[in-house]
């Protein structure tokens, strides 16, 4: 009897241990959460003071009555911008192709231009919710849905900064400064294997990041593809932009690698704020880093490019739908 009293001591002691520790975990989760989206508001509040007196000064700079719009660019702009969300979705297939999983590229291409919506839900986390879940009803491992966002969103900051760059360095009024910037792009690739292969590699912290993020077990060519692909999404939205100013009368091919290095800078900040899909931040942004070359046609400039950007999600999304009721209904007649 002693010793079962014991025994049922002894686990009731463990279970007490292991919830606390449990609950320090859960607490340590929604402190780290907390945290992250402080930042993120205080980010948020940092843009909007910075940037308020260029977005004012575009503002009273648009001339209404004299605007008008040269449809054949605005097409232009609304393929190039569907161009994007069809490179994004290939972009993503390749990923996880590289990390293992099994699942077809036209399968995961469908889930992620039906998903491209989501990104407005609150949380601006909604387009890598619903492409997990829809991955994951495919019977794919939790895993590579993790790993392939992870590298997704690693290798789209990276490159976005490297186009970036030029900007910080106030060379954007050069012609072909981003272009320029290109050459970064195989140094951080193969700063990416070097480390993959260092010392660094060894440490407890850092392999676990390489192991969560699947970056650890890219081949060398498998990361330069990707980079190539998301460094091309970055230039497919210079040229939208380079086409939106053609559509309001702008001659905007010398432009072309500024509007680069703009676009991405201006979607890394409305990226890295807590609004769905940068909404207005961006916007923000973007009219502030276009005032001081076209001061009288910035803020035209970022609400046109909001628009295509919708309407390219509203194709994309529509064709992604109807293409993945063409692979569900291939498959159930199989």
């Amino acid at each position: 009897m002693a010793r079962t009293s014991d025994d049922g001591r002894s686990a009731g002691a463990m279970i007490v241990n292991n919830s606390y520790e449990f609950g320090n975990i859960i607490a340590d989760r929604r402190l780290l959460r907390a945290g992250i989206f402080l930042g993120q508001i205080l980010l948020l509040a940092v843009i909007v003071y910075a940037a308020q007196g260029r977005a004012r000064q575009a503002w009273q700079a648009i001339d209404w009555r004299n605007l008008s719009l040269r449809l054949e660019w605005i097409w232009v702009a609304v393929a190039l911008q569907s161009g994007f969300f069809v490179l994004a979705a290939y972009g993503w297939s390749r990923t996880l192709r590289a990390t293992g999983s099994a699942i077809s590229a036209p399968r995961a291409m469908s889930i992620s231009l039906m998903t491209q919506p989501y990104k407005y839900l609150p949380g601006g986390l909604g387009l890598y919710v619903g492409r997990s879940i829809l991955f994951l009803r495919s019977d794919n491992s939790p895993e590579r849905a993790v790993q392939s966002t992870a590298i997704e969103l690693i290798l789209m900051v990276l490159t976005g900064a490297v186009f970036a760059a030029p900007l910080a360095l106030q060379n954007v009024a050069q012609d072909g400064s981003a272009m320029a910037a290109l050459a970064l792009l195989p140094v951080l690739l193969i700063g990416l294997r070097w480390l993959q292969r260092s010392r660094w590699a060894e440490t407890r912290p850092f392999r676990q990041l390489l192991q969560w993020s699947g970056l650890g077990h890219l081949p060398l060519r498998d990361l330069g593809v990707l980079f190539l692909l998301f460094a091309a999404r970055w230039i497919v939205l210079g040229a939208s932009l380079m086409a939106l100013a053609e559509a309001i009368g702008i001659s905007a091919i010398s432009l072309f690698w500024p509007f680069v290095s703009m676009y991405a800078l201006a979607w890394t900040v409305g990226f890295l704020t807590p609004l769905p899909g940068g909404l207005g931040v961006r916007e923000v942004a973007l009219a502030a880093l276009l005032t001081p070359t076209l001061p009288q046609s910035a803020l035209t400039l970022a609400i046109l490019a909001r628009l295509m950007w919708i309407a390219g999600e509203a194709i994309t999304s529509l064709g992604g739908w109807l293409w993945g009721l063409g692979i569900a209904r291939a498959e159930a007649n199989q």
